[in-house]
């Protein structure tokens, strides 16, 4: 009898350590927001401008806003067939996603001249899906005539920006 308990006893222990170390989903630091039917997302971009209004002034928020937008089927009709932009499918949780933010707020001059249009990844699934989006933080990238050049996963910052 003592032997079965020590063996159960060695499998529950084994099952707890199994589970510790589970690699899931990253989770998101701090404070994850609740929203229900009346409440509003909030936008990791006006997040980001409103950081650089309390570091760096209005005349960088403007740029950074400028640079990185909310998706809207408005703004991509407004884009499409007029200028190169990228859709930008991003997360909240995404330690890449969050640094190219960080980047594109304290050097918006780094991407001068660069529209992307911020995609939530885990609420865009139609988008995603007609796209063949498969990971967060991934680009789809137009040209000037609404043409799809390529779509591109974790590219360096310097890479978005050479694209236009």
């Amino acid at each position: 009898m003592q032997k079965n308990s020590l063996i159960f006893l060695a499998v529950l222990i084994l099952f707890v350590l199994s589970a510790c170390n589970h690699k899931g989903s990253p989770k998101p630091q701090g404070e994850t927001p609740v929203l229900n039917e009346t409440s509003e997302p909030t936008s990791s971009a006006v997040e980001a401008t409103d950081e650089i209004d309390e570091v760096e002034g209005t005349d960088s928020a403007q740029e950074a806003t400028q640079i990185l937008q909310d998706y809207t089927p408005e703004l991509f009709a407004q884009f499409k067939g007029q200028q190169k932009f990228a859709l930008y499918f991003a997360a909240d949780w995404c330690t890449s996603c969050r640094a190219t933010k960080q980047a594109i707020a304290d050097n918006p001059e780094n991407f001068a001249g660069v529209i992307l249009l911020e995609v939530d990844y885990d609420k865009s699934k139609e988008l995603k899906d007609e796209y063949g989006i498969v990971r967060q933080h991934a680009f789809v990238f137009f040209d000037a005539s609404g043409e799809i050049v390529s779509t591109k996963y974790f590219p360096r910052d310097e890479e978005v920006a050479d694209f236009f």
